[in-house]
């Protein structure tokens, strides 16, 4: 990747769409899939380098430590290579292997020299190295072929996704290089990423090689050089290869961009086989989002990004006596808001591309027709759940399934035309507010949109209780659904009840009530209100698969999940983080002497007579409802570990028993109750203010110009839910869904809508 002086330009950001694709296909090949696993913890190795001997095609693992590789017919007489940094290199030849493998790569046992006895610094092996890139990289003409794959989301929802195949052609010198698309297919959440399309272009993809774009580079050009320290470190074994080792850190203090990180350098030929950088924390204010134009746009619409943190990787092999970029790892996390202030979101973009094949030999330039230029960005062409949409390419296997995560985002995106569609034809419906509600209910059912239990109220009197559902086994009324975050209004009262009880106060500190806790000076407001600075322990891949898959008590949940670094001051910044809810939960079995399960029954579930409402595992399935995600039944999960921000089942009745405590002060006082409902920090991207465990509307829903909209969603793996309560029109709407998501809030601005006292004139018809 180029990382030119002020600017990040691998990811493209435009307000454009382009549609391209170019066939392609291969035929008489043999396919290789497997698993690289590290032999002494059985751990998966990403990124592990496949490379056939001759090194002019390969691959590289994903995530999961799975490959997949195709060999045309004239290569399946040479052995493939397995690689990766820090163990030993395996070799296999490909007449002795089967079509599905599982490899274990050991350890390498190779001992660190001590760079003293080696006669060279770590800045001069750097300049001998860039002094011999001519004749190490910059060699004969070649066409390059690669694949990328980008993956961006927004908290633990996916908002982008796109992977291409694309051949580059690389003049022996002189004449610049050409870019042709062979194939390509992406997919965004429209209203999630609020316009940013991330992509990229020909230019980007060209430039994504740090050696061959030394001027553009802020580490390695004649500038960049000055603005850093080069210690060597020693010498190290690289993938069969002795390597010089060199640290890199920031020189002083710089008004540039500056990175830290390592680089190797082989100790024969001097040439980069491996470079590693972060772009420093004290650096990232002088880091430029896109190029002149993309910014150029984004000012037009009142947009500003700013890039959070950036680490990238480069690759290289040796092919012959030449060396080529072998692959690219990019991962960048940034904010994107506007002037207006109705949206303040950050995006984590992980970029992965790869070199599937070397070819030098009879190649020619591509036509003018087949070349793009270099500023198109590459965008949607192809189905996106064709399975065999890759079939003949060599790829990095996904992580997670495509077709699965653009169903996802294709729901979302047909979810807006839906809400158009509606309101063209709602003015046909019955005036009754009843079967208007019903009408708009079952508009989102029968097109896929909705399927779960709705329960309604006007003027506290129930208008609608009703079961949407295509799904066996058929729900019933008092089916009982996960909740999700709808839990956290719960954990707030509970809370507020011990607050009452003069048990503890919100202004304490958790070092008070939790002795030990890995950040005392947090205060119990600021977990309340998610100004806590405390990771959200969802957002890291790792900690999901565990807290959804094992077992853990309170102490170790607080030890493994919620001690992270923290993210900011707290009380400085708003972030939601369901570890702060899980701290809470701890206070509350801290002061109460009880498992959180049994404070829940015992002060709210008892009283109110909730009784098919429980947290974590169920006694009976006998009404449970069945979580689906994509059309399947979903995984079994832990739901005992999300104590607090989580894990609470229920039904629609139950939670009206819910709402309706809210405010006959069955619970607690009306002035605490209130507490609760008081904005304490700006949710940008949701359009709210945040209390005490509660989201209040500002923009989502058209009546808030005049009514005060008190909330909460919830997601728990097949389910979501939505929560919500207009006071003075005693309006309660309680929507749960059993098929993963729904258009919540397009669902719920509707029949607030026709709730209202007075309908919108759009619909006097």
């Amino acid at each position: 990747m180029n990382k030119s002086k002020k600017s990040i330009p691998l990811k493209f950001i435009s307000l454009y769409v382009i549609l391209l694709f170019i066939s392609h296909e291969i035929i008489c090949q043999r396919v290789i899939k497997g698993t690289i696993t590290a032999k002494e913890t059985g751990e998966p190795l990403p990124f592990t380098h496949i490379t056939l001997s001759n090194r002019m095609m390969g691959t590289v693992t994903n995530l999961n430590g799975q490959f997949k590789l195709i060999v045309p017919e004239k290569h399946q007489n040479e052995s493939v290579i397995f690689s990766f940094i820090g163990y030993e290199n395996k070799k296999t030849n490909l007449n002795d292997i089967s079509d599905e493998l599982f490899i274990q790569l050991e350890k390498d046992k190779f001992l660190l020299k001590e760079a003293i006895v080696i006669g060279y610094t770590g800045k001069s092996l750097i300049e001998k190295a860039i002094q011999l890139i001519p004749k190490n990289f910059q060699g004969n003409e070649h066409i390059s072929k690669g694949f990328y794959r980008v993956i961006s989301q927004k908290e633990s929802e996916y908002v982008h996704l796109s992977e291409a195949e694309f051949e580059i052609y690389k003049p022996e010198q002189g004449t610049k290089n050409l870019f042709k698309l062979n194939k390509i297919r992406a997919i965004r959440d429209m209203q999630g990423s609020h316009g940013v399309i991330i992509g990229q272009t020909p230019s980007s993809l060209i430039n994504s090689d740090i050696v061959n774009n030394l001027e553009e580079s802020d580490l390695l050009s004649k500038k960049g050089r000055k603005n850093h320290e080069f210690n060597l470190e020693g010498l190290v074994k690289y993938k069969n290869t002795s390597a010089y080792l060199i640290n890199v850190k920031q020189k002083g203090e710089v008004n540039k961009v500056t990175y830290s990180g390592k680089i190797y350098i082989d100790s024969e030929t001097f040439a980069f086989l491996h470079i590693d950088i972060k772009v420093t924390p004290q650096s990232l204010r002088y880091v430029k989002f896109g190029n002149a134009i993309t910014r150029a746009a984004m000012k037009l619409i009142g947009m500003k990004a700013k890039v959070l943190a950036s680490h990238t990787q480069f690759y290289y092999k040796k092919i012959g006596n030449q060396y080529y970029l072998n692959s690219t790892y990019d991962d960048e996390f940034y904010n994107i808001k506007n002037e207006r202030g109705n949206y303040d979101f950050n995006i984590d973009s992980k970029y992965q591309y790869t070199v599937t094949e070397i070819q030098t030999n009879q190649i020619e330039p591509f036509s003018k027709d087949e070349t793009l230029t270099n500023n198109k960005l590459l965008e949607l062409k192809e189905d996106l759940h064709d399975i065999n949409f890759w079939n003949g390419y060599n790829i990095i296997m996904p992580d997670k399934e495509f077709s699965s995560i653009a169903k996802s985002i294709e729901k979302k995106n047909n979810s807006s035309n839906v809400k158009q569609e509606i309101n063209e034809v709602i003015f046909k419906y019955p005036k009754h507010k009843s079967s208007r509600i019903d009408s708009i209910l079952s508009f989102y059912h029968r097109k896929g949109l909705f399927n779960g239990n709705a329960l309604i109220t006007y003027q506290d009197r129930i208008l609608l209780h009703k079961s949407y559902d295509k799904l066996t086994p058929h729900l019933q009324v008092n089916s009982q659904f996960r909740i999700g975050s709808v839990s956290k209004t719960f954990t707030s009262m509970l809370i507020m009840m011990l607050v009452n009880e003069g048990k503890l106060n919100i202004d304490d500190s958790v070092g008070k009530i939790l002795p030990g806790f890995k950040h005392p000076d947090i205060l119990v407001s600021q977990l309340m209100s998610h100004q806590s600075g405390i990771p959200n322990l969802l957002t890291n891949n790792e900690n999901a698969i565990n807290i959804l898959s094992k077992d853990y008590d309170m102490d170790e949940l607080l030890r493994k999940f919620c001690s992270a670094p923290l993210e900011f001051e707290p009380g400085s910044q708003f972030k939601y983080s369901n570890s702060g809810f899980v701290v809470l939960a701890a206070i509350i079995e801290k002061v109460t002497q009880k498992q959180f399960d049994q404070v829940l029954k015992e002060k709210i579930f008892d009283p109110l007579g909730m009784k098919d409402t429980y947290f974590g595992k169920p006694e009976t399935t006998q009404n449970l409802a069945i979580g689906y995600l994509y059309g399947n039944p979903e995984p079994h999960i832990n739901t005992s570990n999300f104590s607090g921000a989580g894990g609470i089942t229920s039904t629609t009745l139950d939670l009206l028993k819910w709402s309706n405590a809210l405010e006959n002060d069955k619970l607690l006082p009306r002035d605490k109750i209130e507490l609760l409902f008081q904005p304490r920090a700006a949710y940008l991207d949701w359009e709210a203010d945040y209390g005490f465990g509660w989201m209040l509307d500002k923009y989502k829903f058209a009546v808030s110009k005049n009514h005060l909209i008190k909330y909460h969603p919830g997601t728990s793996l097949g389910f979501y839910s939505m929560f919500l309560k207009q006071p003075d029109k005693g309006i309660t709407i309680i929507l749960l869904s059993n098929n993963s998501s729904f258009p919540r809030f397009d669902i719920s601005d509707l029949l607030l809508d026709q709730l209202d006292f007075k309908r919108p004139a759009r619909y006097e018809k």
